[in-house]
């Protein structure tokens, strides 16, 4: 065959495992990259967070763990209006929290404290159980008291975990008002979709079908040795669809066009057209480069997880 391609498209490479099975890398999928906040939600203590199980039931891949690295200030009750009946409208008051500060713009009637909008939020990294704001100006009022509920600024991924083909989901637990989050992987391993010969338990595979695997070894332009959660073993790339011991791998046109791929080598995709949109960019028994990225007009798109 052509120069293989490199490793780095197959499955994560980490030992102890890599020994499984039959002696090959990789525990297959892919870790988790980031998670962004959506809605901030509210809240008046640190929340913690969940991530989904791994798609990849493989040894050696793991849930992946996140942690709220920073929250802001998002609203306030008034706990005390003042005890001294001096305050004025467009007054500010500061959050008298620890890990951080916020401060909030006083609405004020007959000198007390009736309500307070957020001026700077603030980025806490900590929050005790309904901090209070309190004066700041004390010569103007004195006693005034807002409770105050905060938002998830960011999260942190304290462990990557590995084993994701689709996004995860990620749950929050806290005192507060539930938020959305959105999760994103890691994407750089060819998703290649095998009807795995040998199930799990090192039996012949009978039935099934062809499944989103990881690439453990190529052994030929065509064959791959190949891990998913049926089982394991090698399989050949088909222009049609898979059975068992054969497997899928499509590439994209520019267009959205799609192709299988017949041989891969490190630079060059053989293809056979599967289904056009609009129009094919690549006749059947073509050759085009290929990326894990964007296609262009002369590259296409493989699949990855």
């Amino acid at each position: 065959m052509g120069r293989p391609i490199n490793q780095k498209f197959f499955g994560n490479l980490n030992s102890p495992y890599h020994a499984y099975p039959q002696h090959k890398s990789g525990t297959g999928g892919e870790h988790l990259a980031s998670v962004s906040v959506v809605t901030t939600g509210t809240y008046t203590t640190i929340p913690t967070a969940t991530v989904g199980s791994p798609d990849f039931n493989i040894p050696g891949n793991t849930t992946a763990t996140i942690a709220v690295t920073a929250m802001k200030a998002v609203s306030a009750t008034v706990a005390n209006s003042g005890t001294t009946g001096t305050y004025v409208t467009g007054q500010i008051l500061t959050v008298t929290s620890p890990g951080g500060l916020a401060t909030f713009t006083l609405t004020a009637s007959g000198g007390h404290v009736t309500a307070a909008a957020p001026l700077n939020a603030g980025t806490l990294t900590s929050i005790a159980s309904n901090p209070l704001a309190t004066s700041v100006n004390t010569g103007t009022g004195i006693g005034a008291q807002l409770n105050v509920t905060y938002g998830i600024s960011s999260f942190g991924v304290t462990s990557a975990g590995a084993g994701y083909v689709s996004v995860p989901a990620v749950s929050v637990t806290g005192n507060g008002t539930a938020l959305a989050v959105l999760a994103s992987t890691t994407n750089t391993s060819i998703n290649i979709l095998a009807w795995a010969p040998t199930k799990v338990d090192k039996t012949a595979n009978t039935s099934g079908s062809a499944i989103s695997s990881d690439i453990l070894k190529q052994e030929g332009s065509r064959r791959y040795h190949v891990i998913n959660n049926q089982g394991y073993g090698t399989v050949k790339l088909v222009a049609t669809t898979a059975t068992i011991g054969t497997a899928n791998l499509i590439a994209t046109d520019v267009n959205g066009s799609t192709y299988y791929v017949l041989k891969l080598t490190a630079h060059r995709a053989s293809l056979v057209r599967k289904q056009m949109v609009g129009s094919y960019v690549f006749a059947s028994d073509s050759a085009a480069e290929w990326t894990i990225g964007a296609s262009t007009g002369t590259i296409v798109s493989i699949a990855s997880i």
